[in-house]
């Protein structure tokens, strides 16, 4: 009896981290996004953190599919590289840098995407990719802190974003840790921590009202 009712607990504990690390996820770039649209600019913000973060995202979210994952362990991931996406096309074009260029890139994006998740792969790529996700993660976070370091300006970053991914990362480590997964928590621990520096380097560089008069 009691082991049946500690597996209840640990199933309703699980459902709840799931939902809060997915439901925030859905619209945790809209903030982003609406920053970029209202302000008409992309000052302090790194494409290439942005890129990273959307090539890390991307070979969780195949990790988990081609391992057959519960779709409530990374369903979020489906929101934030379509939202992604849309960010850096909104980077892209307030930085005058839309072009041909970004036909290309996301063939190839989704060309890879499909040949991964088709499982097209030999089964350890997927996990060689995740391997290397946990230091891009990381890099994809450091990026965007240096970038507010040298503008000196984060008006174009979005805190409200920021903060909700620390948050729901904290949820994925909780549910890795109670489901087993050690390599992936392994893989939020380190991007977390930058995660919180971010936000605060955020706050720190944030535009006085002044500036916008």
């Amino acid at each position: 009896m009691a082991a049946s009712m500690e597996s209840e607990m640990l199933t309703s504990a699980l459902f709840i981290l799931n939902l809060f690390s997915i439901v925030p996820c859905v619209v945790m770039k809209i903030p982003q996004v609406w920053t970029l649209y209202t302000l008409k600019t992309a000052r302090g913000i790194s494409f290439t953190s942005i890129f990273l973060e959307l090539f890390s995202h991307t070979v969780f979210m195949m990790y988990m599919f081609v391992l057959a994952k519960p779709l409530m362990q990374y369903a979020e991931y489906i929101f934030l590289v379509t939202q992604e996406w849309v960010v850096i096309l909104l980077i892209l074009n307030y930085s005058d840098q839309l072009d041909i260029r970004v036909i290309a890139l996301a063939s190839l994006y989704f060309l890879s995407t499909t040949i991964i998740g088709g499982d097209l792969t030999p089964r350890w790529f997927p996990t060689f990719l995740l391997a290397l996700s946990t230091p891009i993660s990381v890099c994809s976070a450091m990026f965007q802190i240096v970038a507010i370091c040298q503008s000196k300006d984060s008006g174009s970053v979005s805190f409200l974003s920021w903060f909700i991914a620390w948050a729901t990362g904290f949820a994925r480590i909780l549910t890795s840790f109670l489901t087993g997964e050690f390599v992936v928590l392994a893989s939020y621990v380190p991007t977390n921590i930058l995660r919180v520096i971010g936000c605060a380097t955020i706050l720190y560089y944030r535009p006085s009202p002044k500036k916008f008069r």
